[in-house]
């Protein structure tokens, strides 16, 4: 069957507490959105969707009403303003779909562990067989569809690939944006990106001998696992470690907190408090699962070409856990000046810790993997020593 699109309701949910046994709280609302149009503001509680009457007491519940509200023209919203109730009846309006002109850009899914993940797919027009990238995502739950974020920097660097001619290939989590499912461990995201390279070897617009990996931060934690298990044309790295994850983590607290000026028995006290809080992301399991892999020997086992590529102002994983996957996997190095761990560039490192997440994409970054890639693409498979 195929995987539906959510809508999209239009609705900011505040940072903590945003669902309540009465429903979803609204701390803003999208201009021209369903909540817009049924006229939310913040502060309200939006108590259901409706027909039929359904909860939004959790994540899950809301998949499931916009999913469903994805099939039908209207849809009701049940709101709850200072104590007192009203309905409002509006349009469904469907979320927007990508653009990348003179290509075909594709919703999909593949299916791992009994759920469906949305893949989003772009490919030239031109009918041939193209070199593909599949794109690994970090920790980060956020859906990788940039519809309604065409500037977003990942987004960016997916239009940059295809304006070179790669096919390109994303996948949403779990319970992300379109799929199915609820937040899972390391290893159903690792099943996720299994299923995902198999499909896209099999489609008939993709050259299956010409197929790259592309993991950023956690997600190149991910690459060295799936090149050992599969056949790929090389593999591409950004901000990422051949630590033990315990070990990458706790680095990169104390690395920053150092370089905002904390004293180190400031550091140690939250070190200590971001072990029991797992660092502000993922679940125990998933904490766990990543632990448990051997991240440099996955690295001394992969054959195929490397790439990594290294920010100046990374200041998230530490250089030298870098540089140990180019002595383990004999990767060529890149480095980028300037440029931080979300691939964005920033005059010093000072103003990359004040403005991080608010930097112009690199577009360095496509130029370099894209040159690589054509380079790999003109060479006999195997392993490249020397670099």
């Amino acid at each position: 069957m195929k995987l539906p699109r959510r809508v999209s309701l239009g609705i900011v949910l505040p940072a903590d507490l945003a669902f309540t046994p009465g429903g979803m709280r609204v701390a803003g609302v999208v201009p021209g959105s369903m909540a817009d149009a049924a006229g939310l503001l913040p502060g309200d509680l939006l108590v259901a969707l409706a027909p039929p009457i359904m909860p939004l007491r959790s994540p899950e519940e809301l998949r499931v009403a916009t999913r469903c509200a994805a099939l039908v023209e209207t849809i009701t919203f049940l709101v709850e303003r200072a104590g007192a109730g009203f309905e409002r009846e509006v349009r469904v309006t469907k979320r927007p779909v990508e653009t990348i002109f003179g290509h075909e850009v594709r919703y999909d899914h593949v299916s791992a562990g009994g759920a469906r993940l949305r893949t989003i797919i772009t490919r030239p027009i031109a009918p041939a067989r193209h070199a593909a990238v599949l794109f690994l995502q970090g920790i980060a739950r956020d859906s990788l569809d940039f519809a309604a974020n065409p500037d977003a920097p990942l987004g960016l660097l997916i239009q940059g690939w295809a304006r070179e001619g790669f096919v390109t290939m994303r996948v949403d989590k779990r319970g992300v944006g379109d799929s199915d499912g609820e937040e899972a461990g390391f290893e159903a995201d690792v099943d996720g990106y299994r299923e995902a390279l198999d499909a896209l070897a099999a489609y008939d617009f993709v050259d299956p001998g010409a197929i790259f990996l592309f993991g950023h931060s956690v997600g190149g934690m991910i690459a060295p696992l799936l090149a050992g298990e599969r056949s790929t044309r090389g593999v591409m790295v950004y901000g990422t470690s051949a630590a033990r994850w315990s070990v990458c983590v706790e680095a990169s607290t104390r690395r920053q907190l150092a370089l905002r000026g904390e004293g180190a028995s400031e550091i140690e006290r939250a070190v200590a408090h971001e072990r029991r809080e797992l660092f502000g992301a993922g679940s125990g399991a998933y904490h766990a699962e990543l632990e448990a892999r051997d991240l440099a020997a996955a690295w001394g086992k992969v054959t195929c070409p490397a790439l990594l590529i290294l920010g100046e102002h990374d200041w998230v994983v530490g250089e030298d856990e870098q540089l140990a996957i180019a002595a383990r996997a004999h990767a060529e190095v890149v480095r980028l000046p300037g440029t931080d761990h979300l691939m964005t560039r920033h005059a010093s490192l000072d103003e990359s810790l004040r403005a991080y997440g608010r930097g112009d994409f690199d577009e360095r970054l496509v130029r370099a993997t894209a040159t690589w890639m054509r380079q790999q693409t003109h060479r006999k498979p195997g392993r490249q020593e020397g670099f």
